[in-house]
């Protein structure tokens, strides 16, 4: 059996109207294929225009055809987590489902760390608006059995791969209207690469018409209390290239807040910008720019979603430059039971790395 090195799930996802049509193949249940073998050292990313190897097709039919092929590149490549891929248009009111497809691939020992059933959360994020939908992937799966006691031996670096699926049709409840999204699977702390797809209707042309800037939301504070869309001295470092950055107390006290604070460089489209005439001052905003986040929990994965608009103060040519803190307990009305979550942040195609944060009973040390 060859050797299945680390591998990053890249998730098949395709977008469908509410109402399904007979004649597609229900893939209710969840379909695996596991094996078990030497791990070899990891390797980063692995992402492609068809991570799977697959047409759009072959979503709705043998979408194990390239499984042989894609173990072998896993192999080749050396990484775990979430490998995935989906079909990249899905015709409005011929398609009854919404298949994803993809591979969860990790060590013994990680095996004992996360659950994809009860634990991966999908999100889209609508290329146009910005708008954010979440749920777990796999709803309707329950959690595994809780794993036998390790008896204080490490389980190894051995490889588990498991190849899944399951019909994003029930489980995101998209509009049944044109549009383009960016998807990606969570799970903890892991992020599955981002793929788009395109809902169409008829010849396969998207929806290009676009609203003006939006409101922010939630309102600044002012005087330095949250929310706050100003640099801090504690904000974290804007990014170099594309991207945004969190950072948080590693440890806060359950039922407190849960303060998380971003750094960003991010593109702004021309209907984000706010036309100098329309600012509300001299130090008014330039921008207002969608930035989703997103806390999933060790004990409650939730998702547990915030969309935020981010006013931005500097712009350097087709990008934006800005910050923000807020406080996710009370925006995504955070049970306040001690646990551990982890924070993300989406922006149209762009996500961040995830900052974890303990809830702890009792005072912070």
């Amino acid at each position: 059996m060859k050797s299945l090195l680390r591998a990053t799930a890249a998730m098949a996802f395709v977008l469908c109207a509410s109402s399904c049509a007979a004649g597609d193949r229900s893939p209710d249940a969840m379909r695996r294929v596991e094996t078990g073998s030497p791990a070899a050292s990891p390797a980063a990313g692995v992402a492609g225009e068809h991570p799977l190897g697959l047409a759009d097709a072959d979503f709705w039919g043998d979408y194990t055809r390239t499984q042989e092929e894609t173990l072998g590149y896993l192999d080749g490549v050396g990484f775990h987590g979430l490998l995935v891929d989906l079909p990249r248009t899905v015709a409005l009111g011929k398609r009854g489902t919404v298949p994803l497809v993809g591979w969860y691939v990790r060590t013994f020992r990680e095996d004992r760390q996360r659950d994809l059933e009860g634990q991966a959360v999908v999100v889209a994020v609508d290329l146009r608006t910005g708008g954010l939908r979440a749920a777990l992937a796999l709803a309707g799966g329950k959690p595994r059995p809780q794993a036998a006691p390790s008896n204080g031996q490490d389980p190894g670096d051995g490889v588990r791969s498991e190849m899944f699926e399951t019909d994003l049709c029930r489980v995101l409840d998209l509009p049944p209207r044109p549009g383009r999204y960016a998807v990606a699977v969570i799970l903890q702390d892991w992020v599955s690469n981002v793929v788009t797809t395109a809902l169409v209707d008829g010849a396969p042309a998207n929806d290009t018409r676009v609203d003006g800037p939006a409101t922010a939301w939630p309102p600044a504070a002012g005087g330095g209390d949250l929310p706050d869309y100003r640099r801090r001295p504690d904000s974290p470092a804007v990014p170099d290239g594309v991207g945004i950055v969190l950072a948080a107390a590693p440890e806060v006290r359950a039922g407190g807040p849960l303060v998380i604070r971003g750094s960003f460089r991010l593109p702004v489209p021309s209907h984000a910008r706010i036309a100098a005439g329309d600012q509300t001052g001299v130090s008014g905003p330039r921008a207002v720019l969608p930035i989703a986040l997103l806390a999933t929990g060790t004990e409650d994965p939730g998702p547990f979603p915030v969309e935020l608009r981010v006013p931005v103060y500097a712009v350097d040519g087709d990008h934006a430059i800005g910050h923000f803190a807020v406080d996710l307990a009370t925006l995504g009305r955070l049970p306040h039971a001690p646990t551990s979550y982890f924070v993300h942040a989406l922006s149209r195609g762009v996500a961040a790395a995830s900052v974890r944060v303990a809830m702890v009973a009792g005072d912070v040390r």
